[in-house]
This record gives structure tokens, C-alpha cells and sequence, in this order.
């Protein structure tokens, strides 16, 4: 996978998801190649997502894309 070195601020990405932060909205994302695609559902999972930036360290106002824990890739639902 091409991801595989990515790092989001310092931290190794080996899992293919994201959340993807911008205009003060978190969205659930994954890699498909070199494209970054946001999960159907992001919405309903987006307060998970706020918490999980938060935990990181990050900020909802930090545009950028950061470390999603597996438990929460796991709820998100893909075309």
C-alpha cells in the first residue's frame, strides 16, 4: 500500500484511514490509492472523530489530517 510511509504529525500511518480535518469538520476517511475518500457515514461518526482528534493532542479548528483508532475506521461504512 502507498500509504504505508505517510506520516500524519509524526505519526506512522499504517492502517489506510484517516480523519480528515477541514473547515471545522472532522470526517472519517481512507485511502483508496492516491485518493482520499470520506466514509458514507461520516456525519453520524463525526463527534467520535472530534473526541479522537482531542485525545491526539489535535483540535477541530486544525485543518489536516490525523490518526483515526481502529474502533472508530471499523463503524465507518464504504461504497
Amino acid at each position: 500500500m502507498d500509504f504505508l510511509g505517510t506520516l500524519l504529525w509524526g505519526v506512522e500511518v499504517a492502517s489506510g484511514y484517516a480523519i480528515d480535518v477541514w473547515n471545522c469538520r472532522a470526517r472519517l476517511s481512507r485511502w483508496q490509492g492516491d485518493t482520499l475518500l470520506e466514509a458514507e457515514n461520516w456525519r453520524e461518526l463525526e463527534d467520535e472523530a472530534v473526541e479522537a482528534i482531542e485525545a491526539f493532542g489535535g483540535a477541530v479548528n486544525l485543518s489536516g489530517l490525523y490518526p483515526c483508532p481502529a474502533e472508530l475506521a471499523e463503524k465507518g461504512v464504504w461504497q
